[in-house]
């Protein structure tokens, strides 16, 4: 490396971010609206960060609709929504048009906190100090993530779950926490929780609640309620908890047994 040149500590770490660069209308050749909101980008930012942004930018999508655009794993349901209903406007391709209108269905703060990301700058949730709330901080990573699995943008979800894996420690204020921590687990790992094309969120939250099980079950109410109901978990989910606290319980119950000793809902607990 020359001398004149500094350590190159990463890009997305945002050691050279330029705030200057990002929304700034100087240079920009693309205007991505969310709602009433708009920012101005780069197309080659967009498509170095996002895959998602570089198939759009690359005429990559067909006029036809999302069928045939690309496996379950490479796109959420999310995604293949924005494709057949937002990509395309009047026959005119996203590629070639100088506005791309990514409808209203995402928080434009959201957004905003990807695209910031891909010019640079160090992922990190808008909480004040003084009104820090751990549930906060994380269902501003949920929907953080939600945002960069739904844009494919994989750099963001990496600095995302480790977020997670540092802010889900603190676990002693959520147990207490009822309705808001029941909802939260309930919107990775529900029944009615999105499905994400990058599952590693949900894992995480896997490995917390098979961790922190008992003392979620004993100490939360609202956690035992939507156990009961079978409305805390999907069945993927429920499973991997059964397995995941088999060993715990002892090998020589059988899996109703254990389904009766965790109270979980008699659901997929049938040997």
């Amino acid at each position: 490396m020359a001398a004149n040149m500094p350590e190159d500590k990463g890009f997305v770490g945002g050691a050279n971010a330029d705030p200057a660069v990002f929304n700034n209308p100087q240079d920009s050749d693309i205007i991505l609206k969310v709602g009433e909101t708009q920012f101005y980008a780069h197309r080659v930012v967009l498509r170095m960060w996002s895959p998602f942004f570089k198939r759009a930018l690359n005429s990559q999508f067909s006029v036809e609709g999302p069928e045939g655009y690309g496996a379950a794993e490479e796109t959420s349901r999310y995604t293949a929504f924005i494709v057949q209903e937002m990509l395309i406007t009047e026959g005119v391709q996203v590629a070639k048009s100088a506005i791309f209108d990514l409808g209203d269905e995402d928080s434009p703060e959201n957004d905003e906190g990807m695209l910031k990301h891909m010019y640079g700058t160090t992922y990190m949730p808008s909480i004040p100090k003084s009104t820090f709330d751990c549930i906060d901080l994380l269902e501003q990573h949920v929907s953080a993530y939600t945002v960069a699995d739904k844009y494919d943008c994989p750099s963001m979800r990496i600095a995302i779950i480790a977020a997670v894996h540092s802010d889900i420690l603190v676990t002693e204020a959520l147990y207490h926490r009822d309705d808001r921590c029941a909802a939260l687990i309930a919107r990775v790992c529900g029944p009615e929780s999105p499905q994400l094309a990058d599952p590693t969120l949900r894992q995480v939250f896997m490995d917390w609640i098979s961790v922190s099980y008992r003392v979620f079950y004993l100490e939360n109410k609202a956690f035992r309620d939507s156990m009961v109901a079978g409305t805390l978990l999907d069945a993927q989910c429920l499973s991997l908890v059964l397995v995941k606290l088999s060993e715990d319980l002892g090998k020589g119950q059988n899996r109703s047994m254990r389904c009766k000793t965790l109270a979980i809902p008699e659901f997929g607990c049938d040997d």
